[in-house]
């Protein structure tokens, strides 16, 4: 199950995604349906963003070749090219031509983002997860001990919508909130089952809420049951997706890949959460309404709870 084959260019997106990082210029493109290319993301402090390319400017020519000829994977091939080296881009900007040389670099891709809530006169730490890449542990990491230095009483982790990433990243993450010698999680492979425990000596007591939903998957789910089951957090959202399959990748001649499933992680007590998921403590369903609210239903249900 969840075996596939990856093109060359399917592979590359997959790959940097996990990676977490890419080589580029950091901007986003996207391609209307009348053929216009523009920059609908420009990363402040990238080098597309110091050269003077900014959100908004269309993208007309790229190392010399007409953008009207090209398909939007053939730009994008184009703008990433090698590290170290330059691509001209000839934008309009207020029917200006502007002509930029941007020199591509090494850029990390942010998998965390968090902040500060002030609520009941409480502060909560919060912090999403988009994906567990290689570099997320580090920049986890580092968000949870900058938001800790506020003195938070209370700490939401939000893996709503995160499919997965590396079970090593979520071990590195689990680390920081476990005792040492629990349980993580299980590795089953054919009869052989093998326990992880974590070995650390870092553990955290503050009251903990994770906030999943139907697309929270695969390591989201190690994360929630190991929390879960190790009485660390209360979980809020709806039933996660059900994948308890760990994978791994084989690159091919022609720069394509296969993943393919080859074990099945248990939770902390053994159970799999294959096709079924995991409950929430606290079942709350994201309403259309939550769009005019300062937080969204589920958000405001863990605040609740963990301020009651």
């Amino acid at each position: 199950p969840y075996s596939v084959y990856m093109n060359k260019e399917e592979a590359t997106d997959f790959n940097e995604k996990l990676k977490g990082e890419y080589v580029g210029i950091g901007t986003e493109i996207i391609q209307y349906e009348d053929g216009k290319i523009e920059f609908y993301s420009v990363t402040e402090d990238g080098p597309a963003y110091k050269a003077g390319v900014r959100k908004g400017d269309t993208l007309i020519k790229v190392g010399g070749k007409d953008t009207s000829e090209l398909e939007l994977s053939e730009v994008s091939s184009i703008v990433k090219g090698k590290e170290g080296e330059e691509v001209e881009l000839v934008v309009l900007r207020d029917n200006e031509e502007l002509t930029f040389k941007v020199k591509r670099q090494n850029i990390d891709i942010d998998s965390v983002n968090s902040e500060i809530i002030t609520y009941k006169d409480k502060k909560i730490g919060y912090i999403v997860i988009d994906i567990f890449a290689l570099n997320t542990a580090k920049q986890f990491e580092d968000d949870l001990k900058k938001l800790e230095k506020e003195k938070f009483d209370y700490l939401i982790l939000d893996v709503r919508g995160n499919s997965g990433g590396y079970l090593s990243t979520v071990t590195d993450v689990l680390s920081l909130f476990l005792e040492k010698g629990k349980v993580v999680y299980q590795l089953k492979t054919k009869d052989k089952i093998e326990k992880i425990s974590d070995k650390t000596e870092e553990k955290r007591t503050y009251p903990i809420a994770v906030l999943v939903n139907g697309g929270s998957a695969s390591a989201s789910e190690v994360l929630t049951a190991a929390l879960k089951e190790n009485n660390k957090a209360k979980i809020i959202g709806t039933s996660t997706f059900g994948k308890s399959k760990v994978q791994r990748t084989q690159e091919l001649s022609n720069g394509s890949t296969i993943k393919y499933t080859f074990q099945e992680w248990l939770t902390p007590t053994g159970d799999s959460v294959n096709e079924k998921g995991i409950a929430p403590d606290y079942e709350v369903t994201y309403a259309a309404s939550d769009l005019e609210n300062p937080y969204d239903s589920q958000l405001q249900k863990a605040l609740d709870v963990l301020t009651e």
